[in-house]
């Protein structure tokens, strides 16, 4: 029989002491946790091994041609490796991680700072001629879906820095003409990444030529495209001469990004800069109130697609990424107050256990379902759809192959950042180090505004638990705290200049803030 060596921490304010209280279902959250996290791992380590010798950059699927792509292995593959090694392998992450972003910088960067797709065959780029439309894209793919959740965790960086000049060189070249200036592209999907990592990048930097280029962006949706449309944008407009590509809205990935993007730059002036935050709270409050009024189903959950013009719904299916645009509506909550905004999101969370919503259609279909409802739930606790988690990442980790592989393309990557989220958000932000596959930790805030932990291994370890902290303040300087896609929620924060209370087997003392910062 294997012997379990656990132990339980009880921390808290010293201001606010928390009664003691046995461990409870501590001990079977930490084994989720331990399960998701040996999922990580093990998917991390089959990828590395499919790396291209010669350059280390890694494919964007497990078969065919050897094929590196901004928008598939650097947005949806790398960056969870990345963050994967930071948790779970720390020499792994110093080391191997850091080359592989200086090898993509060598081998890929193609018009200044903006990479190409580079085959493995070729040893080359894959086209002989840049495409300024792709490049510009798979740049955008990058840092919206990879390199802003590596900034949430680390903060500054090399992967900082990468995106920063991602950021300024897709704007250096914006080809598409507008009243309102030169943006990325005429899609939503592009624009609305876009101003999602604008809106970070100016709070985390101050930089105001970013809060600039963000609202050139957000001037041609909202005072052009969404005025056209009864108040929502479409997939693609022709800017120059004033009409719809493709005038319907994708609530699916690839097209709901405008909703999100529009919010998320909307939030953050409302604290940092109300005189532009005011320009817009017109059409943003109708572009929520046209979305709650017509585009969901009786659950409370998007249609896939929809057409604006004559608020039609073209399909009625329930996207995977049907969290997604629900950030954008409690943003509408945070910043209106708008009552509405909160019942929606309550709404939709408080019906993921219906039969309906049981089953996806693959790993990266689990994972991003998942990823919506963590983001949301941190926000509005909700048991049922906390069990609907429970169950569905268990449906998703069951995937995972021998080898450790889970489908085999790039969106593996997709399953680890949210199975990372997961363990995570069972053990409230902490983590300990170094990590072991017999290692369970987990944990829950207390009724006096503490944090009850449990640690078990199979056999003796020594080691430093980590807690997280406010790191949309200290990583990202953001005005207030939202739910936002590509983040990993906060819990339990502890601040530099509090004071704690540490209870555990080795008896209780206080600790300062910043001595629980270094890990204890």
């Amino acid at each position: 029989m294997r012997k379990i060596f656990p132990a339980l921490f009880l921390l808290c304010s010293l201001f606010s002491l928390a009664p003691e209280v046995p461990a409870g279902d501590l001990p079977a959250q930490a084994g989720k946790a331990r399960a998701a996290l040996v999922f990580s791992k093990r998917c991390m380590d089959a990828w590395l091994a499919l790396a291209d010798p010669g350059t280390g950059l890694l494919p964007q699927h497990v078969r065919g041609p050897g094929l590196w792509t901004p928008e598939n292995s650097a947005a949806d593959l790398y960056p969870f490796l990345v963050l994967a090694s930071r948790f779970l392998d720390r020499p792994l992450f110093e080391t191997r991680m850091r080359k592989i972003l200086e090898a993509e910088i060598l081998y890929t960067d193609r018009v200044d700072r903006l990479p190409d797709a580079w085959s493995f065959l070729k040893r080359g780029f894959l086209r002989p001629e840049p495409d300024m439309g792709r490049i510009i894209f798979g740049a955008s793919e990058y840092v919206k879906d990879g390199l802003l959740p590596v900034m949430d965790v680390l903060g500054r960086g090399p992967w900082f820095e990468r995106a920063r000049g991602l950021v300024e060189d897709i704007m250096k070249h914006a080809p598409v003409k507008t009243r309102f200036g030169p943006i990325p592209a005429e899609g939503a999907e592009v624009d609305g990444e876009m101003l999602q990592s604008l809106s970070r990048l100016y709070c985390a930097t101050g930089d105001r030529r970013y809060r600039d280029w963000a609202c050139g962006i957000a001037d041609a949706w909202f005072f052009e495209v969404l005025p056209a449309n009864n108040g929502l944008p479409v997939h693609s407009w022709e800017f120059e001469k004033h009409r719809p590509i493709r005038d319907v809205l994708s609530l699916n990935d690839h097209g709901n990004e405008i909703v999100g993007g529009l919010a998320e730059l909307y939030t953050v002036l409302s604290r940092k800069d109300p005189a532009r935050a005011a320009r817009y709270e017109k059409p943003f409050r109708r572009m929520l109130k046209e979305l709650l009024s017509w585009c969901r189903n009786e659950d409370g959950l998007w249609y896939s697609l929809v057409r604006p013009r004559d608020r039609k719904v073209l399909r009625k299916g329930t996207p995977d990424t049907w969290g997604y645009a629900l950030t954008a509506v409690y943003m509408g909550w945070l910043t209106l107050r708008d009552q509405a905004c909160r019942k929606a999101v309550r709404k939709a969370l408080s019906s993921l256990p219906k039969p309906a919503y049981a089953r996806w259609n693959g790993a990266d279909s689990y994972a991003d379902s998942i990823e919506g409802a963590l983001l949301l739930l941190k926000w509005e606790p909700d048991p049922g759809a906390a069990s609907w988690v429970d169950r569905t990442m268990e449906r998703l980790l069951a995937l995972q192959r021998p080898d450790g592989i889970v489908e085999g393309w790039y969106g593996d990557g997709n399953s680890i950042r949210t199975a990372l989220m997961y363990a995570l958000w069972k053990s409230r932000g902490t983590w300990a180090e170094p990590w072991r596959e017999d290692l369970g930790l987990a944990a829950e805030e207390t009724p006096g505004g503490g944090l009850r932990i449990y640690l078990e291994t199979r056999k003796p370890w020594k080691g430093v638990l980590h807690f997280d902290f406010p790191r949309h303040v200290e990583n990202l300087g953001l005005p207030l705290d939202y739910p936002r896609l590509n983040q990993y929620p906060e819990f339990f924060t502890v601040k530099l200049a509090g004071r704690y209370l540490v209870k555990g087997p080795g008896g209780k003392r206080a600790a300062a803030g910043a001595l629980l910062r270094r890990g204890l």
